[in-house]
């Protein structure tokens, strides 16, 4: 029996790990809530909830008051969550795709999933799965081309069904009458050319072997309109959603009719009640909406759930108890804002998201003083309503947060991508502190919640202020638009009276300067550097020199976006920009000048300052993508600057340069940094020479940090516990820089650095503690000294909380021998659960067993190495084997898995495996061109000795 419904989506990739909290490991903080897809309820056990979101799947054991992440088994990202869906007739088996195709399975509760078998073709995608009523194992898939496909073996196979539906077209959505499963209505992802099926929504009486179109939307080809959801109710009732208007049937969808016509916009979802065929929930675009007479009026539900301005969170999914309206509890599913409840049937709402880590941050800053220790974070990427700011309180530098909360009150903002606090007015407390936040609001021009996406606290965060006077105005009614702010600096000299040198103590601070995509007037761009001279209150333009597009509107345009900024901080005249390029890969050499840019004069004026960094094949002017720069506070002539190429047309290419005399030349520092997709720059105040950067990733390449200590000469990852796809923002805590923090697209985490003079991320304390007087390898050396050794302890089963199996008594060392390369830097050695990764069957179909955790370890510059890993106290007997964990091709997120590593693996004595490894190699998860071997694995048993009475 269906009780949700949701809009089908593609997500963002997210790992599948998630730290255990403890000192030297990357610990989830919060803010909790973000993008939730779908909502599932288990009809058993109503308290029994799942949610499909942008941080993974998680699940609620007590009606959503908390969650955790249940991913075990789950070896790839998840961009599709609206294919997933539960057996209602035995709700511990849920299904899923995952975003590279490939169907999983659990049966019991998420705690352990498991491919079915099933891949789709690599041009197919399903962008929502339906469970039968009344049968066990069978369910039908929305193809991207082959129509309704269905499965009878519980998803180990599928085929397409019947005639009547368009091919090639995308079916967005599919659902089964709960009192009749050979009834089925299927509707389109989007319009078809197809002049012999011009309809929106089909239906099937007969199991789905012939289709008719019920809803045709009318117009000539192309014809157009998806279906958004569509919900059985009580008696022949049914409603569906189709292209953001409300459609009704009271012939169980033999024929329809329109609802709400031009009188409620946006429609994506409905929630038909199962015991008054009058009465539905609409999912708008202006929030929730009850309708009690049969869609013909409606009233708004929405008490809870303003994000801004009266602007109510964007809902994606509606779920029901499953005695509803008996027992009238709801949850809501939304695109920012995490999970909603509400146990009056809708009339309030509260938010449930304990746990439930799913917020993209891309913004960070640190208020500090004796009485408050404050991290304001703003959530990125978000188009529709969100809390867009938060703010969590710790009582000190890596201590827990003890609270998140949205800090948004008049904030009219969705999306939030730089935050500024002026340092200057820190004395009065935090409830006198002046924080700047940039980023945007609304895109639709008739959206109410539109302006130029700079705001000012001056209560420090409690409320804020749009301040985007002078900013240019476009739609209809005008509105200042420049469109995403992106960063933001202050001229620490720009006080009233500022001192004779150095950065101002009293103020507040004047002077701003911000990057946006600018302002395009008949193909002039002008407001892509701005400034402000009264602390935000007006803007000005200052982006001349600047390149203005080429052949804008043409054959072969050609642009440039500016995104980071940075200021000299002794002379505030000298700023810095880097900037990314657009044009068409394809058949353009782009000839634009791109790369990084420099004033001397406040931003009147900007000069290209781009020699040696990397150019696009062909071109002498046009450098890759700048997403990055960090400038040295104590020595301005030295920057950091990120280079990568967006376009791909150079493959591989892309990391850090470094400059000492002002830009004036350049010069790649990238030695250890294994991701070219470098995100985020953090100069350590305190220590210029430490800088950390943030390297995107995915699950069969994983991003990291990495830290410098020498100012970029080289490189180390500090990634254990870190989400594969890493970070997007960075702060060190202004007290204690051994505490580092991250924003995610899980959220915030935290580390705190604790000594490790060898940088393989092993405590010191851990390996000076490790067998033999810490010395695991027996040669006679320290391993807290050798970089190429690493000792560390791990424990036996798995929380529920994460990957890491640090702790227990038990140690294992790992000891690098060279064979081709340096070879001589171990990092992010750590134990990893086997179990985390889903259980692993052999060919015979049983289980390998684990009697230690896994090994992960990276060794950097490295061609080949033999890596000798000694789990101490622990025997192997006959039928051990050594198993990898990873992709079978390096680098290919789609081949992740349990794989057989015995041809590469040699046990040299009870408790000792050799392990023979190679860059780009089988064994390893980085390509060839990370110059590095990550490796994950440990010795497993079988019983496959005494199977058919072999003995």
């Amino acid at each position: 029996m269906k009780r949700i419904v949701s809009i089908a989506a593609f997500l963002l990739a997210l790992c599948s790990s998630l730290a255990f909290a403890g000192a030297g490991v990357w610990t989830s903080e919060g803010p909790h809530g973000g993008r939730v897809d779908r909502l599932l309820v288990n009809p058993a056990a109503p308290a029994v909830l799942y949610a499909s979101t942008q941080g993974g799947i998680f699940r609620s054991d007590d009606g959503g008051v908390s969650w955790a992440r249940k991913m075990a088994g789950l070896t790839g990202a998840i961009y599709q969550t609206g294919a997933f869906a539960m057996d209602a007739e035995a709700p511990g088996t849920l299904w899923l795709f995952d975003s590279f195709g490939r169907l999983f399975r659990t049966t019991d509760g998420g705690e352990n999933w498991a491919a079915t078998g099933y891949t789709l073709p690599d041009t197919e995608w399903v962008v929502d799965i339906a469970d039968a009523p009344g049968s066990i194992g069978t369910l039908y898939a929305a193809s991207s081309s082959r129509g309704v496909l269905v499965s009878s073996d519980s998803g180990a196979s599928f085929h397409p069904l019947g005639v009547g539906l368009p091919t090639g077209v995308a079916i967005g959505r599919i659902q089964v009458d709960p009192l009749d499963p050979q009834r089925i209505i299927a509707g389109l992802a989007y319009g078809t050319l197809d002049p012999l099926y011009p309809a929106t929504v089909y239906l099937s009486t007969d199991g789905g072997a012939n289709w008719s179109g019920v809803i045709t939307l009318g117009g000539g080809a192309p014809y157009y309109g998806y279906l958004g959801d569509v919900d059985f109710g009580a008696g022949n009732r049914v409603y569906a959603a189709v292209y953001g208007g409300l459609f009704r049937s009271d012939d169980r969808g033999a024929t329809w009719t329109q609802m709400l016509a031009g009188g409620l916009y946006g429609t994506v979802s409905v929630l038909a009640d199962r015991t008054n065929a009058d009465h539905v929930l609409l999912a708008t675009a202006a929030g929730l909406a009850r309708s009690t007479d049969g869609g013909a009026t409606v009233t708004m539900l929405n008490s809870g759930l303003e994000m801004v301005a009266g602007q109510p969170a964007l809902i994606n999914a509606i779920a029901a108890h499953p005695a509803y309206p008996a027992v009238p509890q709801l949850w809501l599913g939304t695109e920012g804002a995490g999970v909603y409840f509400s146990a009056n049937a809708g009339a309030t709402w509260a938010a449930r998201n304990e746990g439930l880590s799913a917020t993209q941050i891309r913004a960070l800053a640190m208020f500090h003083d004796a009485a408050t220790h404050r991290l304001f974070a703003g959530y990125g990427d978000m188009f529709s309503p969100s809390p867009a700011l938060f703010r969590g309180n710790t009582s000190g530098p890596g201590q827990p947060f003890t609270s998140w909360a949205p800090s948004n009150t008049n904030l009219d903002a969705y999306q939030i991508r730089a935050l500024l606090i002026d340092p200057t007015t820190r004395a009065g407390g935090i409830g006198a502190t002046r924080i700047y936040a940039t980023g945007r609001s609304a895109i639709q021009w008739n959206d109410p919640v539109r302006n130029g996406g700079i705001y000012r606290s001056l209560d420090g965060g409690s409320t804020w202020s749009t301040i985007d006077a002078g900013l240019p105005l476009r739609g209809s009614p005008p509105a200042p638009d420049i469109g995403t702010v992106r960063n933001l600096v202050i001229d620490p000299r720009s006080c009233a009276a500022p001192p004779p040198s150095g950065p101002c103590t009293s103020g507040p601070l004047q002077t701003l300067y911000a990057t946006s995509n600018g302002y395009s007037s008949a193909g002039t761009f002008s407001f892509r550097v701005i400034r402000s001279t009264d602390g935000g209150d007006s803007w000005t333009s200052r982006d001349n020199g600047i390149p203005q597009p080429i052949d804008p509107g043409g054959a072969d345009p050609q642009s440039v976006l500016v995104v980071p900024i940075v200021i000299n901080p002794v002379n505030p005249q000298e700023l810095y920009v880097g900037t990314s390029t657009s044009f068409d890969p394809t058949h353009t050499v782009p000839t634009i000048a791109s790369g990084v840019f420099k004033s001397s004069d406040g931003g009147a004026t900007w000069v290209h300052r781009s020699q040696g960094l990397p150019r696009f094949p062909g071109s002498a002017t046009t450098t890759q993508d700048v997403l990055s720069l960090a400038i040295n506070p104590s020595n301005p002539l030295e920057l950091w600057c990120s280079v990568i190429d967006l376009s791909g047309l150079s493959g591989s290419s892309g990391g850090v340069f470094h400059t000492v005399d002002g830009g004036a030349t350049w010069t790649e520092t990238s030695n250890g940094l294994t991701s070219i997709d470098i995100r985020a720059l953090y100069v350590d105040p305190a220590n210029p020479a430490t800088v950390y950067a943030a390297g995107g990733g995915t699950d069969g390449n994983p991003g990291s940090i990495f830290k410098t200590e020498d100012s970029g000469a080289n490189w180390r990852s500090i990634s254990i516990g870190l989400p594969a796809n890493a970070a997007l923002a960075l702060q060190v805590d202004p007290v204690d820089p051994r505490v580092l923090y991250a924003g995610t697209n899980s959220g915030v985490w935290s580390l705190t650095q604790l000594p490790d003079a060898d940088g393989d991320g092993i405590p010191d304390e851990v390996e000076n503690a490790a067998p033999n007087g810490g010395d695991g390898n027996h040669n006679g050396i320290p391993d807290a000294l050798e970089s190429n050794v690493g000792s560390l302890t791990s424990v036996g089963s798995a929380p529920d909380a994460g990957t890491q199996a640090r702790g227990g008594n038990d140690y294992f060392t790992v000891a690098i021998h060279p064979l081709e390369g340096t070879c001589t830097q171990a990092v992010d050695v750590q134990s990893v659960y086997a179990a985390y990764h889903g259980q692993d069957f052999s060919t015979y179909g049983d289980a390998y067993a684990y009697p230690r955790q896994l090994a992960r370890f990276e060794i950097l510059d490295c061609q080949r190495a033999r890596a000798i890993v000694k789990f101490h106290g622990t025997t192997f007997g006959a039928g051990h084997v050594f198993r990898f964990f990873g992709p079978s091709t390096p680098g290919d997120s789609s081949t992740l898995g349990w794989h057989d590593f015995s041809a590469r693996a040699t046990q040299v004595a009870p408790d000792t495996w050799e392990l023979l490894l190679e860059n780009g190699a089988f064994g390893s998860y980085r390509p060839a061109s990370a110059n590095a071997i990550l490796f994950e694995g440990g010795p497993a048993w079988s019983e496959g000795i005494f199977r058919d009475g072999f003995n």
